[in-house]
């Protein structure tokens, strides 16, 4: 493969739609069908059944914020190093957040947060062929103008910043750093994906209180491994876990 093709930038293809279930299920349907190409953004202004991680609901108000799905060929990256995937398109996430927001960090596994209040969500969906990745698509939920939630632990860009935005401008803007930071994964620039996604780690080398089905602990976040568990540290002791074994209170 030639450095040209490496580092060309997606050409994506937006679908503006009105009501869906969910992005991320109708990406996978169109994908069973033959009908997506690497670049296909669906972006929709209302989703009836939202989903975050391991089938967590994601809330959302119709038409204030961004809720979209970007499909995403990588077979140029092995299975072992999916984790970087995930990392790169966070670090987009991060990056557009943060234009507008100090205090932005990413949460462990795949979201974002302003001062300790979740603003987008993350869930990644990888279709695996032999030793690489033949297709995923990264669906995002990015709270921008909704002011009011159920949950105390979710803010959006309206509620930091005072401002109102247009969707379509931050969609534009997410568009333009997952088509760098995915260019960095391409170009195998993997050691600055890992640098960055943990320089901009919530807790990362604080003390915290976490809560696992068993019991609470206090422990030390020490990283994220090649396999995209989170390392904590009780005593002398590194513990790893994978998502939905444990949780950071």
């Amino acid at each position: 493969m030639d450095i040209n093709s490496l580092t060309q930038p997606l050409q994506f293809k937006i679908v503006y739609l009105d009501v869906v279930t969910s992005t991320n299920t109708l990406a996978r349907e169109w994908l069973q069908a033959g009908e997506a190409n690497e670049g296909l953004v669906i972006l929709a202004n209302e989703q009836t059944q939202g989903r975050g991680q391991l089938n967590s609901v994601w809330e959302s108000n119709s038409g204030k914020n961004l809720l979209c799905t970007v499909f995403l060929s990588p077979a140029f990256l092995p299975i072992t190093q999916q984790t970087y995937l995930n990392m790169a398109i966070c670090l987009a996430m991060f990056d557009t957040v943060n234009t507008f927001a100090p205090g932005t960090s990413i949460k462990w596994p795949n979201d974002i947060y302003i001062n300790q209040k979740k603003v987008a969500g993350l869930l990644l969906e990888n279709t695996i062929q032999g030793n690489n990745i033949k297709n995923s698509i990264a669906g995002i939920g990015l709270n921008v103008n909704q002011s009011e939630f159920g949950m105390k632990t979710a803010t959006s860009l309206l509620n930091e910043t005072r401002q109102m935005f247009v969707v379509d401008e931050i969609l534009q803007l997410l568009l333009k750093c997952i088509n760098q930071r995915y260019g960095m994964i391409k170009l195998k620039q993997l050691d600055v994906i890992n640098k960055e996604y943990h320089q901009n780690l919530l807790g990362l080398n604080q003390e915290r209180t976490f809560k696992t089905q068993t019991e609470e602990f206090t422990g030390t976040i020490k990283g994220v491994d090649i396999h995209g568990q989170l390392l904590v540290k009780r005593g002398d002791t590194i513990n790893t876990y994978r998502v939905k074994e444990i949780s950071m209170l």
